[in-house]
């Protein structure tokens, strides 16, 4: 335990002679008049509706086969846009170790060199009603960096992204836009460091994208999407609540003005013991932690068996392991065998295609893959250069 202590004060408040001074009531007016027009133009401007569509935008394909640089062989198929709904069908390929599979809405003119995206600057939360026949989407939003981005290349728009769980039935959702976090491999692709792009003020943002979670496994099957609704929404109730309390506390100025002089105070120090309890997020991390530490050799293990063992809903675990290390369940997964089989061929003469099973891989081509992924050399290769 540690020792903390708060500080108090006891006043006397003396009684003063009542005054008033006309540029008092002039300044107290002006404020007034001034709170009222801010707290209109906030509530006036509260929300931006994306879907049902608007006129100025569109909705398009975003799907790995149409990628110059690395084309794979994901599907969507069936995509409508109607006034209450936006649907489509995907169906993941088996072609890109990672790939991907959605839809996208433009804010932009897409003839401009330098085009003004969405403002989404002065915006706190973005709400979804949604529905979908997998676990989880990734949410995200391309913007628009001064000096860096060229609109010939994709891969220079800045990325934003925040995953999220959803179920088959319409489910409404608030995710607060601080969530969404430029993923590392942005960075590596691009070869630029994080310090060189602090800013997320979302001032320029180009599109708004929904995809595939992508580290789902590959699958013959189609999986369905509908949308209702996507509105960014600026939260009005805590600037309303600090205009009302600003407004108070000079008004409750202003009357002591009137009626008390300054009061004396004397601090009054008031010791006491500063209990030591962890967050539920930190106990949420250990169980997650403890339980693939003891399991990831199992070649079934998916993010829904932590769940039901250790009682962490899917949506926490990714956001505790992407918060913690950066990474989603798989990507965390991943790290852990490659790790444990890395050691069993520096210390043992096993096979690799029985360590590979032995650390919880079903496919040694797969675990081949993986292997080079992360390392940079085949288990093989590994071998020999240690």
């Amino acid at each position: 335990m540690t020792k903390n202590s708060l500080r108090e004060s006891t006043s006397s408040r003396i009684p003063g002679k009542m005054t008033h001074k006309r540029w008092e009531s002039c300044g107290f007016i002006s404020l007034l008049i001034f709170t009222c027009i801010s707290l209109f133009y906030q509530y006036g401007t509260r929300e931006y509706s994306v879907l049902p569509l608007r006129d100025e935008n569109h909705v398009y394909i975003q799907v790995d086969q149409n990628s110059e640089e690395s084309p794979g062989n994901s599907v969507v198929k069936n995509l409508q846009v109607e006034d209450s709904l936006t649907s489509y069908s995907f169906r993941l390929g088996d072609k890109l170790p990672y790939p991907y599979a959605g839809i996208g809405i433009n804010f932009y003119d897409t003839t401009a060199v330098s085009p003004d995206g969405l403002d989404l600057s002065s915006y706190d939360y973005v709400e979804l009603e949604i529905a979908a026949s997998v676990d989880m989407l990734i949410l995200g939003f391309t913007s628009y960096v001064e000096g860096f981005t060229h609109m010939d290349s994709s891969m220079s728009w800045r990325v934003y992204e925040s995953l999220l769980g959803v179920s088959d039935t319409f489910t409404t959702y608030t995710i607060d836009l601080r969530s969404f976090t430029t993923p590392s491999w942005w960075y590596n692709l691009n070869a630029v460091t994080k310090d060189r792009f602090p800013d997320k003020s979302h001032g320029n943002i180009l599109s708004f994208i929904i995809e595939n979670n992508h580290y789902e496994e590959f699958s013959q099957e189609f999986s369905k999407v509908k949308i209702r609704r996507i509105t960014f929404v600026r939260d009005t109730l805590l600037t309303v609540i600090l205009h009302i309390s600003a407004l108070l506390l000079i008004c409750g100025a202003w009357v002591g003005r009137l009626f008390f002089r300054p009061s004396s105070t004397t601090p009054v120090i008031i010791p006491y013991q500063e209990l030591e309890i962890s967050s539920y997020e930190d106990e949420d991390l250990q169980k997650v932690e403890t339980f693939i530490a003891n399991n990831y050799t199992n070649q079934d293990l998916l993010v829904r068996d932590v769940s039901s063992s250790t009682g962490v809903t899917q949506a926490k675990i990714q956001t505790v392991l992407r918060k913690k290390f950066d990474m989603t369940f798989r990507q965390y997964l991943n790290k852990i065998r490659i790790h444990e089989a890395k050691r069993l061929l520096r210390e043992t003469d096993r096979q690799v295609t029985d360590i590979a099973f032995r650390v919880g891989y079903r496919n040694v081509s797969h675990f081949n893959r993986i292997f080079k992924e992360k390392e940079g050399v085949s288990p093989n290769k590994y071998r020999k250069q240690q």
